[in-house]
């Protein structure tokens, strides 16, 4: 909903029976303005928001992933504490630093479905939306703007599993 610029961020997204595999490239002009701290909003990271359950109830899960390695399972979308923790024990994370072919970094994450409260199946659809942000230029960039927080996935996209 607002104009882009800066490099790209490109993200591709694969499924089976336990996990979704998400992976992002965030495209940069200079690596060394990578900010390498794990403060959200103020470092180089990416925010995945995803529809779930918890104990049956609807909730949003947030993880933020971070250019530095570290990742974080945030209870700001619904989900409570303790499952946001869960969440969190069970997630692989890996990021890197690249500087050739191209410079930028690039994170991978394998988010199992139970702990989300869902069952993959072809044809199910999530609310879903996956923002980073790039400290190089001090900018956002996200799969659907929601003119509110990132993780108001009601306002976002779906994912359609095929």
């Amino acid at each position: 909903r607002m104009p882009y610029s800066g490099g790209l961020v490109v993200a591709k997204f694969l499924w089976d029976k336990k996990y979704l595999y998400i992976g992002a490239i965030v495209a940069m002009f200079d690596t060394n303005n990578i900010s390498k701290g794990n403060t959200w909003e103020k470092d180089d990271g990416i925010e995945i928001s995803l529809a779930g359950f918890e104990k049956g109830k609807p909730v949003t899960y947030v993880i933020r992933g971070f250019a530095n390695g570290s990742f974080q399972s945030a209870a700001v979308g619904g989900a409570t504490e303790e499952a946001a923790k869960h969440l969190g024990k069970k997630i692989r994370y890996v990021s890197v630093i690249h500087e050739e072919p191209n410079k930028g970094w690039k994170g991978e994450w394998a988010i199992p479905f139970d702990a989300v409260g869902l069952k993959p199946e072809t044809n199910m659809k999530i609310a879903f939306n996956m923002c980073a942000y790039v400290n190089e230029y001090d900018h956002w960039h996200c799969w659907e703007g929601t003119l509110g927080e990132n993780w108001q996935v009601d306002q976002a996209g779906t994912l359609h599993f095929k």
